[in-house]
């Protein structure tokens, strides 16, 4: 009898998870997590490697990490293979690019401008990979517009972090 329940228990949650995975909510988590990864990383950089920031690149690489996984994970009638690997390779050039900034500041002092660039173009990439993604006819227009609006909110706040927080800034960009 315990068997049973068990078996239908795993049964329920992979077809639970398998739901998850075409959940535009992912798409949503994924854009604004990578912002706020690029915001993170501006202040960490701009802060001379303050913990609570690098804290904050970490959790937000974390979630939209497990978000890109959900999004990948999906049914190939959602999500194609090339899509897919897409996703996978803008992802990894991302989080080396992330990984390999962070490296610089804390063996050197401070990054390389021009892979702190590459990053930021990395990131518009993925977040544009996720917009392609993106079928908004499954949630409310209400749900939609806030999604528009945190995600705007979190597109300022990198931009204005990375201009800000640079001894570049007057001049860099970073995250267009």
């Amino acid at each position: 009898m315990n068997k049973t329940r068990v078996t239908l228990f795993v049964v329920s949650l992979i077809f639970s998870l398998r739901a998850l995975a075409s959940d535009p909510a992912d798409i949503h988590a994924l854009k604004v997590q990578v912002t706020n990864a690029m915001a993170s990383f501006y202040m960490y950089q701009g802060l001379d490697a303050d913990l609570k920031y690098a804290n904050r690149i970490d959790e937000s690489m974390a979630s939209a990490h497990a978000a890109a996984s959900r999004i990948i994970s999906g049914t190939e009638e959602e999500i194609s293979a090339d899509t897919a690997s897409q996703l996978v390779k803008r992802w990894d050039y991302f989080n080396s690019l992330m990984a390999a900034n962070r490296k610089d500041i804390v063996t050197r002092g401070y990054p390389d401008m021009r892979l702190v660039n590459d990053m930021g173009d990395a990131c518009l990439a993925l977040i544009t990979a996720a917009d392609q993604l993106d079928k908004t006819g499954d949630v409310s227009e209400v749900t939609r517009l806030a999604r528009a609006l945190a995600f705007r909110m979190s597109d300022i706040t990198s931009q204005y972090t990375g201009r800000g927080t640079s001894y570049l800034g007057q001049v860099f960009v970073g995250y267009q």
